[in-house]
């Protein structure tokens, strides 16, 4: 106990530094002792062989400042923090398709290229310190990182590759636990479930002399898309210009083979999915072809033909598919449709300008 006027010092006991104290010439005999929080006093507590507890209850959320106070004499404060009970949600990874109404499930699709799987843990009252622990559990394989928060907008977490590998075709399931910074208890979150798949791609196509890859440049004039969270999944945001290709594209496939298309911003979503997320979350996608006809990703097995996108145009159409956060649908290449197992390039489609998500 530390005296604010220097007319005492805290008694050398190595019993407790509340015993007594003692003064410039004698010792101070202590009974009791006030806590305080703050400069409000919240009760007594009777020193008993030298040593005092207090049980402080119905504390507020934030910061509190404890000293105890005899008389003139105070003691070093004690802060603590108080932090509303935490309150997780379930972790995202990057990669996974979500299911947004769709029927098809959560799927991280390997038909798309990745070396590596992105969780990312946010949750409310992120503070710096709090460790935290993800949990990639598959069935054929699993393992678990820790890290630090060092501030309140998120974590990032990379899996390599080899974990999604291994569960090819199984569930796997993410979540994250959390010691909160001055405390030992953990608190777990919800997971997310999903299912790794990957379809071999196969023939050898190539291109008709003469012939080589095309593009579809689409632009979106308005430059902003305004939605409302109070909006239904499934409605319609949008509509870009109407265009055709750069150029006719002929593909000769000698054997059957693959036709894959893959989306570049975003996910890849499952085989027959009509409808493509996007970097910003809550936003979908879906192309659609001068016939009426929705782009699916595939892959499916074309039969022996020649292809070609000779006389067709096509346009994109932007959807609220899910709780959708203020962002920026980039610019670039959006979609890339490649055939056969080398992956030829088929056809780009791309966006001219970067358009900005508001929401209202």
């Amino acid at each position: 106990m530390v005296d604010n006027s220097d007319a005492c010092k805290v008694a050398n006991d190595p019993g407790s530094a509340w015993t007594y104290l003692a003064g410039r010439g004698a010792q101070i005999l202590v009974d009791t002792v006030d806590i305080y929080d703050g400069d409000t006093k919240v009760g007594t507590a009777p020193v008993v062989n030298g040593v005092w507890q207090f049980t402080a209850s119905a504390l507020t959320t934030g910061e509190h400042r404890f000293t105890a106070r005899s008389n003139a004499l105070q003691s070093n404060p004690w802060h603590l923090t108080v932090r509303e009970a935490l309150q997780l949600s379930a972790p995202r990874v990057v990669e996974v398709f979500m299911d947004s109404g769709t029927g098809f499930g959560n799927s991280l699709n390997l038909a798309k290229v990745t070396n590596s799987a992105t969780v990312v843990v946010e949750y409310a009252d992120m503070q710096a310190g709090d460790s935290v622990t993800m949990n990639w559990n598959g069935a054929a394989s699993s393992t678990s990182q820790t890290k630090l928060v060092e501030s309140a907008t998120g974590l990032i977490f990379v899996v390599p590759g080899t974990y999604s590998d291994d569960n090819i075709d199984l569930r796997v399931s993410v979540s994250y636990t959390v010691t909160p910074v001055g405390d030992i208890s953990r608190v777990s979150s919800p997971e997310l479930v999903f299912k790794v798949t990957y379809n071999s791609l196969e023939g050898h196509p190539d291109f008709v002399e003469g012939y080589t890859t095309s593009y579809y440049t689409f632009s979106y004039s308005a430059g902003e898309i305004v939605v409302s969270n109070t909006l239904s999944n499934g409605t319609l945001l949008g509509t870009t210009s109407t265009v055709a290709a750069t150029a006719e594209t002929r593909v000769r496939f000698d054997d059957p083979g693959s036709s894959l298309l893959v989306n570049k911003r975003g996910p890849q979503p499952w085989a027959l999915s009509e409808t493509w997320p996007t970097n910003v979350e809550g936003i979908g996608f879906k192309l659609i072809y001068h016939t009426g006809e929705l782009g699916k990703p595939g892959p499916v097995i074309l039969p022996v033909a020649t292809y070609s996108n000779g006389g067709t145009t096509m346009r994109i159409e932007f959807y609220k598919i899910g709780f959708v956060k203020s962002g920026t649908l980039l610019s670039g290449e959006w979609v890339n449709w490649t055939f056969g197992a080398a992956r030829l390039k088929y056809m780009g489609f791309t966006i001219t300008h970067d358009i900005k998500i508001v929401v209202v």
